[in-house]
């Protein structure tokens, strides 16, 4: 994928690449591992979005 139309798009991309997983009977996605979670802590807390990362639920919690 090089163009994203939807969020969706991302989130589908950033499955296939393990990034993120996908529970069907929940209904929701989340980060599988402590190393990607830590990671995107990181990233939301420098780039000023800390409320987001209360809002993904992460595996390695």
């Amino acid at each position: 994928m090089r163009t994203f139309e939807t969020k969706d798009d991302v989130l589908t991309l950033l499955i296939h690449l393990g990034y993120l997983r996908y529970d069907a009977e929940r209904k929701e996605s989340f980060i599988p591992n402590r190393e990607i979670a830590g990671e995107f802590e990181n990233a939301m807390s420098t780039g000023g979005w800390a409320e987001v990362t209360m809002k993904i639920p992460l595996a390695a919690r």
